[in-house]
């Protein structure tokens, strides 16, 4: 008898797709029916960096997706409806994260970390226990072994977030009962320790951007000293988004590393969007900073934009790279 995935929709044309795997010899296999329920397309707002995405439809779609595959599994059954309950713990989790990487709800790199999460348990016998059959032993289990090979708590952690939010979702669904990681605490994470520079070194820093006048570096590094804003967040900064007026900086977007090159976005969490007060001594910083790249502009014939980067090439309108900001 075939072992369906819980599957996914997506969109397709104008209306959503469901789409079901199973594995059949060593090969993977697929199944998509049109469950013509409508779709709309994402939309963009006029200034956005990316597309919101346009969901209305996805619910009864996946409504859809579940009554087709429970007729699949009776008709391959004769009539003996396998529960996607039935389905191995990692099984189930990779299916959830075929279902948000298709859905574009997460960003690449959120993915990426749902599947080193997913890593952990293949292999374990909680990655081969049947979604039903889990329990709170299990986990804990589960857990003191990976901390016993020397798992950092902060990664174990994070871990067991993710899967209480895939039984979460398997539980509001129907799949489960109950949610057994209800039952186990989260392992505790070590506090940061605090990196902040002494007195002294501060003084000894400030001297040194002294001497380096209006550079991308000297510029990036007395904003990240005097605001705290971190490295993504300076290089992604644009003069629009500096209030010379009212010496407030406006963070709204960041550089993120994605597939080993960076891609300008949105802050992953809320607030990390924030307005940031300066003092006279940065605003010093910024004023000439500006008129170094205006007057650059001015002997390049390069009209002057807002829109360039603080700390970016001149006339380009790129971004300086974090990793290329020292050179």
């Amino acid at each position: 008898m075939r072992n369906y995935s819980s599957g996914y929709v997506t969109k397709h044309g104008n209306t959503w797709r469901a789409v079901i795997n199973w594995q059949e010899d060593g090969n993977q296999k697929r199944l998509v029916k049109n469950t013509g329920v409508r779709c709309y397309e994402d939309r963009t707002e006029r200034g956005a960096d990316k597309a919101t995405r346009d969901n209305r439809g996805k619910s009864l779609a996946e409504t859809v997706l579940r009554d087709w595959r429970n007729k699949l599994i009776a008709q391959d059954a004769a009539e003996q409806i396998v529960p996607a309950s039935t389905l191995p713990v990692s099984d189930y989790v990779r299916d959830y994260i075929c279902n948000k990487e298709r859905s574009g709800t997460v960003r690449d790199v959120t993915t990426r970390g749902y599947r080193s999460h997913l890593r952990h348990l293949i292999g374990t016998d909680l990655g081969a226990k049947q979604m039903g059959d889990v329990g709170h032993e299990d986990i804990t289990r589960w857990e003191q072994d990976l901390a016993s090979d020397g798992m950092a708590p902060t990664i174990l952690s994070h871990t067991h977030v993710f899967l209480k939010q895939v039984f979460a979702r398997a539980r509001k669904l129907g799949d489960i009962s109950s949610n057994p990681f209800d039952l186990v605490e989260a392992p505790r994470r070590r506090g940061k320790p605090i990196n902040a520079l002494p007195p002294s070194e501060i003084s000894r820093l400030r001297h040194s951007l002294d001497g380096l006048g209006s550079t991308p570096l000297a510029t990036g590094a007395s904003i990240a000293l005097k605001t705290g804003m971190r490295v993504g967040e300076i290089c992604a900064l644009r003069w629009q988004d500096v209030d010379l007026e009212s010496s407030v900086i406006h963070v709204s977007h960041a550089l993120t590393r994605v597939r080993g090159h960076y891609e300008l976005a949105s802050p992953k969490t809320a607030t990390s969007v924030r307005a940031i007060p300066f003092g006279g001594s940065l605003k010093e910083v910024l004023l000439l900073r500006r008129d170094a790249m205006r007057s650059e502009c001015e002997e390049l014939g390069a009209d002057w934009s807002d829109g360039l980067f603080v700390i970016g090439p001149t006339t380009s309108g790129t971004w300086k790279s974090p990793q290329g900001l020292a050179a």
